[in-house]
């Protein structure tokens, strides 16, 4: 009976906390790109929106999640993301070094092998200044890329987005509040010390007959051999009619001999390169899919 007290007391301050997370961003609605299809496919989009910084902030911090990875820009920096973000995570970031007092601009680029997720964030001033500005109908999304997004001028029309609703919503319980620090904007970088080809397996599942059957299929690979290093993996297409590349992270070659899951890398059109938003340790990384040219962006020192 104690045990029953302890567990349903935990849970219930669990969900409390939850739901005040998912008060924190106030107004904001989880928003994402309209879909013609329910079909999983790739999805790539920008959700971008211009906003102004009172003179009299205390602060600028932008807090957000979005589903399944994500890049934020803010006026043409890259700031931050995350690859895989869990579904009760909420990230937030400082922006007073990266803002100025009027207009400035938000980008926040969202990845999603399979087509689905969202995308929620507020912008806050002040302790009593917060969810100023909000993931709303306001908001407008670009389904390509070029650079002028960045700059507020963009070449091509914007699309409104489709909003989902507000929190809490879906699998989404933003029950754990990570501060982040802003990536440095001098990277260093670091070729490949050899290349080869190998024979691998990937997993595969297959629907036969109404049942899904898991198996795996034999695939070739182009591994990269970096050293080890520490750093950011950047992928290059020869070719850019595959926008879906796979890759798979191992220690040793030998591991590619054996079935693995690889992770899949999602392109925009427009786009000539993916880079991972996060730093991790490499040392071989095997690509499936197109040809491609690889380096890892690591810190100055």
């Amino acid at each position: 009976m104690v045990a029953f007290m302890i567990f349903a007391l935990g849970a219930s301050v669990h969900r409390a906390y939850s739901l005040k997370l998912s008060n924190f961003l106030g107004p904001a609605e989880w928003i994402w790109i309209p879909r013609t299809s329910n079909e999983p496919s790739p999805i790539v989009f920008f959700a971008a929106r211009s906003f102004a910084v009172p003179a009299d902030r205390e602060f600028v911090r932008i807090s957000l999640s979005a589903h399944p990875e994500y890049e934020l820009y803010v006026n043409g920096r890259l700031i931050g993301g995350a690859r895989e973000m869990a579904d009760s995570d909420l990230h937030r970031y400082e922006l007073a070094d990266f803002t100025r007092v009027g207009l400035n601009r938000i980008v926040v680029a969202v990845r999603s092998p399979k087509g689905v997720g969202g995308l929620i964030a507020g912008i806050d001033f002040g302790v009593s200044r917060r969810n100023l500005v909000v993931t709303d109908g306001s908001w407008v999304i670009f389904d390509r890329w070029n650079d002028s997004i960045l700059g507020g001028n963009p070449e091509f029309p914007a699309i409104d987005p489709d909003i989902l609703g507000r929190p809490p919503f879906g699998r989404w319980t933003l029950s754990e509040l990570h501060d982040r620090t802003a990536l440095d904007s001098k990277w260093e970088i670091q070729t490949p010390l050899a290349r080869f080809g190998v024979d691998s397996r990937l997993p595969d599942i297959r629907v036969v007959s109404g049942v899904a059957v898991a198996g795996a299929v034999p695939m070739k690979a182009e591994v990269f051999d970096f050293g080890p290093v520490y750093g950011r993996l950047k992928l290059v297409p020869k070719e850019l009619d595959d926008r879906l590349i796979r890759v798979r992270f191992v220690s040793t070659p030998e591991e590619l001999e054996h079935e693995g899951a690889a992770e899949e890398l999602v392109l925009a059109r427009g786009e000539e390169s993916v880079v991972e938003p996060e730093e991790r340790h490499l040392r071989y990384v095997a690509v499936y899919g197109p040809k491609v040219e690889a380096v890892v962006l690591s810190r100055q020192h």
